[in-house]
């Protein structure tokens, strides 16, 4: 953001100055606002699918995942290859 600062000999004009600035920023603030409340979900959306593709990617499935900590608790008290 740039700042520009002048110099206003009247009174009357730099008051309107600051307050058209200040209102222009409530206004921005307002858009920014509105437009993250409008997005957040859709944003959601698409991170979670991007998520999902990159597990998909790297071989990776929430089934895989499930199986393998449920298969890998049995015979783990010891390293004889025998599940008991």
């Amino acid at each position: 953001m740039k700042i520009v600062t002048c110099t206003v000999t009247n009174k009357t004009i730099a008051e309107g100055l600051v307050s058209y600035t200040v209102k222009q920023a409530a206004i921005q603030r307002q858009l920014c606002a509105s437009f993250q409340a409008l997005y957040k979900l859709p944003l959601h959306q698409m991170e979670m699918a991007t998520q999902v593709d990159e597990g998909r990617s790297r071989g990776v499935d929430d089934e895989d995942e499930d199986s393998e900590e449920e298969g890998g608790e049995q015979g783990s008290d010891d390293d004889d290859g025998l599940d008991v």
